[in-house]
Parts: structure tokens; C-alpha cells; sequence
């Protein structure tokens, strides 16, 4: 059976897993059948959601609408900015806030579709609901300063709202937990599946900071790597360097190296991909006073702006 014969649902669920629009631009341009499902005009319209300034909340309660519509879009978001902590606790704004009259309408199919979502973000209760829809039915500007003054207000440590989302870092460690240290290497970071580390790097965090630190006459970057580590590419290695730091041994990198690839194996089963052992791939440099030598640093290209699109 070939892939084209399978039903569309099919189809569309193995979509579904592809995590970058970029494969499914190039699936598209396979066929037309594929370039109909792979729908690369919707993918680039809700393909990001900011909320930086006020201008955007008009913007993204449209694209809020039209995901609730059309469940699908949704799916299709990949990169979301917000510019206040999403884990502060708004019950506190809800409670506070009293009923306006709204400034814009909206049709009752999107009403019971944003009040289902109203819920489903956590608003359990009738009063909190109406409230929250409310707010969103306001105009931008009004939006914006009522959140900027519960903002301002909740920001003393008197403030109850302060309290609550700070209740844990408020609280003294008791002494049993007050001498424990954090993750100090590599291995206390047992669900990084990917790494990319320029060599010094890679041996400084995998032999440990502080109290984790290991003797280097016992140490062995293989034994300190996190577990299900998948991928691992190395900057800066060339066989037969010598590190940088005076105190290391002139063929420490390449001790390491080989006892990582004999070892590997049978220590990180899941370490499949290692890039930068054989071919050198070229490590960051250092750039003296980057405030006057801009020109040098690197800085990745995006489309900063809102794709100019018509929400449904």
C-alpha cells in the first residue's frame, strides 16, 4: 500500500507529528494532494502569536477566534511571546475587577466559543467567566491599563497576589534542605536529550561546579553526561589541541574524546548522533568590548513583525 492511497485523516495525523513548518513546505511541494494538506498559507498565518504591545491584543483576539473556530490552526502555533510571566495567578485580577459595558460585540457562536475557552483556562466559576469576557471585550488601550495597574498595585510584597505566587520563595528552607545545592553538571539534568557545547564547555559543566566538582585524575566526560542524552555536537575540537586552561594536561580533549566513543555505547545507549569529533566545526569567538564592535556579533535573523493577515 503506498502513502498516497491512505485516507486523508491518516494522512493529516502523520502531519500532525512533523514539528517544523519548514518539512511540511517541503512535503507540500511533492504533490498536489500534499500541498492541499500540508495547508502552508494557514500555517504561516498562525504560525506566531505575540503580545508585546497593545495593538497586539486587537490582533490576537482575532486569531483567538478563528483558532476557537477552526480547532485545527491551533495546532499549527509555534511560537508564542508574552511579555509578563504567564504563571502569575490572574484570580486575583478577576476577583478585583468590576463589570464594564463592552466596547466591542461579537457574534454569539464566537461568545460561547470564547466562554468554553474562558473555562477551559482554569475559570471555573460563573461570576470569573463573565468577568474575563468582559475584560477581552474591551478596547486595547482599556485592556492594557487595567492590567498595567493590577500590575502596579500587586507589585508591594504586601499585596496578597505578591504573597501567594511567591509563597514558597518566601518561606525559610528548613535546615535539613537549607545546605543542598542545584544541579551543579551536566548529569543533574537528567532530560536533556540534545547538546551543543564548545569543548571547554563541555568538559567544564560535565566535570561540575562546586560541591559536584570531580577530581580531574578520576573524571571522565562519558560518566557525566545526562542519560538520555540522543545528540551531542562538540565546537572547537581538533585532534591533538591543547585546552586552554594551563592546569589540564596537554592531551586531556583527546583522552576524553576516546574514551567517550569506546564508551559510549554501553553508557548512553541512546546517544545516537556525535557531531564535531572528525570534521571541526568552529567554535564562538570572543568579542572585546562588544558595545562599540556591534558589526562582529552575530544576531539571528527573524520576521520580528505580524504577518498581515485577516483573522475569520
Amino acid at each position: 500500500m503506498s502513502l498516497q492511497s491512505l485516507p486523508e485523516e491518516i494522512l493529516l495525523r502523520i502531519l500532525s507529528y512533523l514539528p517544523f513548518h519548514a518539512d511540511a513546505a517541503a512535503l507540500s511541494s511533492q504533490c498536489h494532494r500534499w500541498h492541499q494538506l500540508c495547508d502552508m498559507s494557514n500555517r504561516r498565518k498562525y504560525r506566531r502569536v505575540k503580545l508585546r504591545e497593545t495593538l497586539d491584543l486587537a490582533v490576537a483576539l482575532r486569531m483567538l477566534r478563528s483558532i476557537l473556530k477552526t480547532p485545527q490552526y491551533g495546532e499549527y502555533v509555534r511560537y508564542i511571546e508574552l511579555n509578563r510571566s504567564p504563571s502569575l495567578d490572574y484570580s486575583f485580577y478577576v476577583r478585583s475587577y468590576e463589570i464594564k459595558p463592552p466596547q466591542r460585540s461579537l457574534r454569539p457562536k464566537d461568545r460561547d466559543r470564547l466562554t468554553q475557552a474562558i473555562k477551559g483556562a482554569g475559570f471555573d466559576s460563573p461570576e470569573g467567566q463573565e468577568k474575563v469576557l468582559n475584560v477581552l471585550l474591551q478596547s486595547p488601550a482599556t485592556m492594557e491599563e487595567y492590567l498595567l495597574n493590577e500590575s502596579e498595585d500587586r507589585s508591594s510584597r504586601s499585596h496578597p497576589a505578591y504573597q501567594q505566587e511567591w509563597a514558597d520563595e518566601l518561606q525559610e528552607l528548613p535546615p535539613e534542605q537549607s545546605s543542598r545545592s542545584l544541579p551543579g553538571s551536566l548529569l543533574g539534568l537528567p532530560n536533556v536529550k540534545n547538546l551543543s557545547l564548545g569543548i571547554h564547555l563541555l568538559y567544564y559543566l560535565s566535570r561540575g561546579i562546586g560541591a559536584d566538582q570531580v577530581d580531574d585524575a578520576s573524571f571522565a566526560i562519558v560518566d557525566h553526561l545526562p542519560p538520555k542524552l540522543e545528540a551531542l555536537c562538540i565546537y572547537g575540537y581538533k585532534k591533538g589541541m591543547k585546552p586552554q586552561v594551563d592546569s589540564l594536561p596537554h592531551d586531556v580533549f583527546d583522552r576524553q574524546i576516546e574514551k567517550l566513543l569506546a564508551e559510549k555505547d554501553r553508557k548512553l545507549p541512546r546517544l545516537s548522533y556525535i557531531e564535531g569529533i572528525d570534521e571541526f566545526i568552529e567554535n564562538a569567538t570572543t568579542i572585546e568590548q562588544p558595545e562599540t564592535n556591534d558589526e562582529d556579533l552575530w544576531e539571528r535573523e527573524t520576521d520580528d513583525e505580524w504577518t498581515d493577515y485577516e483573522y475569520d
